[in-house]
C-alpha cells in the first residue's frame, strides 16, 4: 500500500500551461537496462500507467533530464545500485515528487527511507513497485485536478481561455459557494447527501462515519484525494453541473479552496529560496 503521507504534497506547478495533459513524468534510472524481454515489458507496463514515460541509464544524464523538465511534477524509480549516488542530489528538487527504489536486497537501502521524505517505499519484487507507481500517479493527477478547479488565483476569470464557458460556469458558481455560511448545518447536508448516495454501500458508509468524526479543515486536501466519496461525489457534480448537489458539498468546497490557496501562498514565500539554494530555477 503507498504510504501517501510520504509522497510530496506540493504537486502543483505555480504556473499550469494551458494545456494540461501529460503534467505527470515518469523516469526510470537502471543502470543494467537492456534490450531483453523483461525490461521491454517493463517499459511497456510504466507506458499503461503513465503515457510520458523517460529512461536513463547513468546518473548524470538523468539530473539533467530533470532539470529540463518543466512543469513537470516528476515520480522516479530508481534501481539499487544508484540510489545512494542520486537520491542526495534530486530529493530538493521541487519538481521530484516521489521516489522508488527497486532492488534486490532491501536492507541494504533502508538507511535511505529513514533519511529522504520523498522515498515513498523500496521495493524487491516487481508487482508492488508497479501497484505503488499507480497508486501515486492517481494521487498526484487527483490534486492537480483540484488544483486546476478550485485554485482560483492561478488563472483570472477575466482572461480565460478559449472555450471558455465551463471555466466561466465553474469559477462562477464556486465564488458564490465559498460566500456561503460554513457551519455544523452544511457539514449535516452534505454528510446526509452523501449517505442517502450510498446507504447501501457499508464500505462508503464507513467512510462517511470517519469522515464526520475525525475531519478537519487542514484535512481537506488529504481527503479529496483518498479513493472515497468525496472524490467520487464531487466530480460526479462538478462533471454534470449539479448545482443541486454542488451547493450540498459547499462546506467541503470552502475548506478545500482555502487550503489549496495557503498551499499556494507558502509555494510563493519559499520561491526565493528554493531558487537560491538549487542556483537556478527549478520547475514549480
Amino acid at each position: 500500500m503507498l504510504r501517501l503521507g510520504r509522497v510530496n504534497r506540493d504537486l502543483c506547478p505555480v504556473e499550469i500551461p494551458e494545456n494540461q495533459e501529460d503534467v505527470v513524468c515518469l523516469i526510470w534510472l537502471d543502470s543494467n537496462m537492456n534490450n531483453s524481454k523483461d525490461y521491454f515489458v517493463m517499459q511497456e507496463t510504466l507506458l499503461e500507467l503513465n503515457p510520458d514515460v523517460r529512461l536513463c541509464t547513468e546518473v548524470n544524464q538523468c539530473i539533467d533530464l530533470i532539470k529540463t523538465l518543466i512543469h513537470k511534477r516528476i515520480v522516479i524509480i530508481v534501481c539499487g545500485d544508484l540510489s545512494y549516488e542520486i537520491v542526495p542530489d534530486i530529493h530538493m528538487f521541487r519538481s521530484i515528487v516521489a521516489i522508488h527504489i527497486f532492488c534486490i536486497d532491501r536492507k541494504l537501502h533502508e538507511p535511505l527511507l529513514d533519511k529522504y521524505e520523498k522515498i515513498v517505499e523500496i521495493f524487491t519484487d516487481r508487482q508492488s513497485l508497479l501497484e505503488s507507481i499507480s497508486e501515486t500517479i492517481s494521487f498526484i493527477e487527483k490534486q492537480i485536478y483540484a488544483f486546476n478547479l478550485f485554485g482560483q488565483k492561478q488563472k483570472s476569470v477575466r482572461d480565460p481561455p478559449r472555450g471558455s464557458a465551463s471555466f466561466l460556469w465553474h469559477h462562477l458558481l464556486i465564488y458564490v459557494l465559498r460566500q456561503l455560511p460554513q457551519d455544523e448545518q452544511s457539514k449535516k447536508d452534505m454528510l446526509d447527501k452523501c449517505i442517502d448516495y450510498y446507504r447501501d454501500n457499508k464500505r462508503e458508509l464507513k467512510k462517511i462515519q470517519q469522515f464526520h468524526q475525525m475531519y478537519t479543515s487542514d484535512k481537506a486536501i488529504q481527503w479529496y484525494t483518498r479513493d472515497c466519496f468525496l472524490y467520487r461525489l464531487l466530480n460526479r457534480a462538478l462533471r454534470t453541473e449539479d448545482i443541486d448537489l454542488l451547493y450540498s458539498f459547499r462546506f467541503f468546497i470552502i475548506d478545500l479552496c482555502n487550503q489549496l490557496e495557503n498551499n499556494d501562498c507558502k509555494r510563493k514565500s519559499n520561491k526565493t529560496i528554493s531558487t537560491l539554494y538549487r542556483g537556478q530555477r527549478i520547475s514549480k
